[in-house]
């Protein structure tokens, strides 16, 4: 009779697994045709059945669902609300772009305390190095430019710099952690970047035994700028980052990049787009000087320009899509964007993201 018993309720337990078992097959089954669905209507514009049955299989299990919601409510329904809303549930869901996306609209919107907040999030989620990379950079820009805050700044950029990715601004972000205690680290870092484009006794440092760039009259004295570039480069770069003279410094860039030096307009770009003038106009032109002197990151930064400042996102493309095809890589992620989130072309967003 105990064995009967005993039997009887093994049997029952085991038909109880089996229906469980049973039961989740179904559901996973169920959400998967629920969400099937759901991308039809996406695709034929139906938002309001989409919204329907996106959220059925979100209810049912669907870890896909959200961020799909998050898209319509953001670029079709225009309920930002809702759209904030399934944008956190996507990244609850493990959602790898989730984070990112948020982050995206809140800095396109000017809140970047909640765009820094969000870009931060991105890390928890994201095993992609393309979308880590471009978050740093996003990090990076978005303290220095909008924030003021530029220690942060350094640290995401530096985060990218020794792969190239960024590593524009960070030569150009040291010079606002200047103290005077660090004065010998500033001509390090600044003056003795000059040996990767040119010969270290072709400077002023080694031809005159400068020690101290203090006294800029010795310079004057002892230096024929008019005929020599990579003096006038100097010059201007001394009154930039030492003595932060920037009517100065620009004349002197101007007249490197009349002689032919390569780092002179790219350099100017920099001085007249930064914080500090923030002349859009001219940092056009001098970018576009730059490029001409065979500088990729100039033509990079000049799509950046009509991108962020400009929001003229046609020419953002034309300019990202040259420095791609000159060999700047990550100039695909921020044209992928431009397509998700401006253009709203699906296809070429697609296209893009595999680059």
């Amino acid at each position: 009779m105990k064995i009967f018993i005993t039997l009887f309720l093994l049997l029952i337990f085991l038909t109880s697994c089996n229906y469980k078992k049973t039961n989740i097959q179904l559901l996973k089954k169920e959400n998967e045709v629920v969400f099937f669905k759901a991308k039809k209507f996406d695709q034929n514009n139906d938002n309001l059945k989409a919204v329907a049955l996106y959220e059925k299989a979100n209810s049912l299990g669907n870890k896909n669902a959200s961020i799909y919601l998050a898209r319509i409510f953001r670029y079709e329904l225009k309920d930002y609300k809702k759209m904030i809303y399934w944008y956190k549930v996507a990244y609850t869901d493990k959602n790898e772009t989730a984070s990112f996306e948020l982050a995206y609209y809140y800095e396109k919107n000017q809140e970047y305390k909640k765009a820094n907040k969000w870009y931060l999030k991105v890390e928890n989620n994201s095993n992609s190095l393309s979308l880590l990379k471009t978050s740093y950079f996003q990090l990076g820009y978005m303290n220095y430019f909008q924030l003021n805050d530029i220690k942060e700044s350094n640290r995401h950029f530096n985060k990218i710099s020794s792969k190239g990715y960024g590593k524009i601004f960070v030569a150009d972000i040291y010079k606002e952690l200047k103290n005077d205690d660090t004065t010998y680290l500033w001509h390090k870092i600044f003056f003795d970047i000059n040996r990767k484009s040119i010969s270290y006794k072709d400077t002023i440092r080694y031809k005159y035994k400068l020690k101290d760039y203090r006294n800029i009259n010795e310079l004057y004295n002892n230096v024929n700028s008019e005929h020599d570039k990579n003096s006038a480069y100097e010059i201007a770069r001394i009154h930039y980052y030492l003595y932060k003279n920037y009517k100065k410094s620009i004349k002197w860039y101007k007249k490197a990049h009349e002689l032919g030096h390569k780092n002179a307009a790219f350099e100017l770009a920099l001085l007249v787009y930064s914080n500090l003038l923030k002349d859009y106009k001219n940092a056009k032109y001098w970018y576009l000087k730059s490029y001409e002197m065979g500088n990729i990151e100039g033509i990079f930064n000049l799509a950046l320009i009509y991108d962020f400042n400009l929001k003229d996102y046609e020419q953002s493309l034309l300019y990202y899509k040259k420095a791609y095809d000159l060999g700047h890589k990550g100039a695909s992620r921020n044209i992928e964007l431009i397509y998700q989130t401006y253009i709203l072309d699906i296809k070429m967003m697609k296209k893009w993201s595999k680059l």
